[in-house]
């Protein structure tokens, strides 16, 4: 599902989403990218869920590594 990152329900919808696709135990969400979850576990673990396939694709070990990788170096 897309959300407009302005909005203040951004991070709550998220959350719903997260627990309709059965992963609300997993995590709490970071943000979405084009309908897919990014979220962290509660070791400090990022993960990419791709909602289309119904898994995760990605890993990162911490929140700074994923936000170094994915938004300074744009690396994956």
């Amino acid at each position: 599902i897309l959300y407009e990152k302005s909005r203040q329900d951004y991070l709550p919808c998220l959350l719903e989403d997260m627990e309709s696709l059965g992963l609300g135990e997993k995590g709490m969400p970071v943000c979405s990218d084009n309908g897919d979850i990014y979220y962290m576990t509660k070791d400090g673990k990022v993960f990419l869920y791709l909602a289309d396939d119904s898994r995760d694709v990605d890993q990162w070990d911490n929140l700074a590594d994923w936000i170094l990788n994915e938004w300074i170096l744009n690396k994956g």
